[in-house]
């Protein structure tokens, strides 16, 4: 079974009175619309059809959408741990302009989590729009409104400088 300690908890208060640690992974699979766990493989497979019901999960489940959004980004940080700790070191002292290119990509069966299939449907468009179809522009300026959106009732102060360049991460 997939079992991750991150330290992002969420408090569940059970019938009994008596409260629980719930994980990231067992909150984000009370939200799946269904799961499928292989044994042999070792893998968790979470499917979402987002409706008002999911939705209604997903705040039950997660404090607010950053809650939600940090607990993606703390899965997906864990798929940085296959590199090497000399590696880490080396990258920490690098002044090279393309330190990036020296960090391993893991293959999509050795990640800790990946999102496969993201569909994105707009009213008003007949055809769903396929995140993999996005460019690297796109997927970074999404990324980066997301973000503004995600803070946008806190007392934050984005600066962008040259925004143009930094919608393709590998030109960063």
């Amino acid at each position: 079974m997939v079992e991750l300690t991150t330290g992002l908890k969420k408090e569940s208060h059970l019938k009994d009175g008596s409260i629980r640690k719930i994980g990231i992974i067992d909150r984000l699979t009370h939200c799946a619309t269904c799961s499928f766990y292989d044994s042999e493989t070792d893998s968790l497979v979470l499917d979402y059809w987002v409706t008002p019901e999911t939705r209604k999960a997903f705040k039950n489940h997660f404090s607010s959408i950053l809650d939600l959004f940090q607990s993606f980004q703390a899965l997906i940080f864990l798929n940085l741990y296959s590199v090497t700790n000399r590696l880490k070191q080396d990258l920490y002292r690098s002044q090279s302009l393309y330190v990036n290119e020296t960090v391993p990509v893991l293959p999509s069966d050795e990640r800790i989590i990946r999102f496969e299939d993201l569909v994105l449907f707009k009213q008003g468009v007949t055809d769903p729009v396929y995140a993999k179809s996005l460019s690297d522009g796109e997927h970074q300026f999404l990324h980066t409104l997301g973000l503004c959106l995600l803070f946008k009732d806190k007392n934050a102060l984005f600066l962008l400088d040259e925004p143009e360049t930094h919608f393709n991460p590998d030109w960063r």
